[in-house]
């Protein structure tokens, strides 16, 4: 049996939920947050069908379930598509290299995201790293390497994104990042022009509304 339009709404409170709590839900607690009456067994079928779809997966470890790479892509290629239309924000981007490098500095703080901003493909400005470490995906040493090696090689890594060309925000969900190691973070990236870029990284759980809110933002300040 597919999915239905209930068990996408299902899906969107336990993507929503993970997000913002970094802990593997439970049907329980969908249960008791939903808005329309739906008991734990319900919800519990519901999301068992999820997992046999292919958009939760359960750890080991835990009773709950999380998102896999494919609720994520149905999380942003449906639901935050609709939003996008209904926020317009203008912000203009400031022009001397400090007020850019302050500028970067607010989206980190913003989006909570490891950002970088590259205006003519030579310098690279970059700030979030200690926003990213809090996470807890980043206590796990291959997720912590995979990122310091991204770092190290961070003007390197963006060309890998130049071959996409977008008025609107693109996101990168594991494995499809153009970038080696890319299969553990999600990556939130604008072309506002043909030599300039900017990208925010961060874990799979990452916000991904206010992350392409942030983008689009910058995307309209050109």
């Amino acid at each position: 049996m597919e999915a239905t339009d209930r068990d996408f709404s299902i899906l969107e409170h336990v993507i929503r939920d993970y997000i913002h709590t970094a802990e593997p839900v439970s049907s329980a607690r969908i249960a008791r947050n939903i808005r329309y009456k739906a008991s734990p067994a319900t919800v519990r079928n519901i999301m068992m069908r999820l997992d046999d779809e292919g958009y939760l997966e359960q750890p080991h470890t835990s009773a709950g379930r999380v998102p896999t790479d494919k609720a994520y892509r149905y999380f942003v290629d449906t639901i935050l598509a609709e939003e996008s239309r209904m926020r317009q924000k203008e912000e203009r981007l400031p022009e001397s290299v400090p007020a850019l490098h302050r500028f970067v500095h607010e989206l980190a703080e913003e989006t909570g995201l490891f950002t970088m901003m590259s205006l003519d493909k030579n310098s690279v400005l970059w700030a979030g790293m200690d926003e990213l470490f809090d996470e807890p995906e980043f206590r796990e040493y291959d997720v912590a390497r995979a990122f310091a090696s991204f770092v190290e090689e961070a003007h390197d890594r963006m060309k890998y994104f130049y071959q996409y060309e977008s008025s609107a925000p693109q996101v990168f969900i594991g494995k499809e990042n153009p970038f080696p190691d890319g299969s553990h973070f999600s990556s939130v990236v604008g072309r506002p022009t043909r030599s300039s870029i900017i990208i925010s990284i961060g874990p799979k759980r990452m916000d991904y509304e206010r992350a392409t809110d942030v983008i689009r933002r910058f995307l309209q300040s050109i």
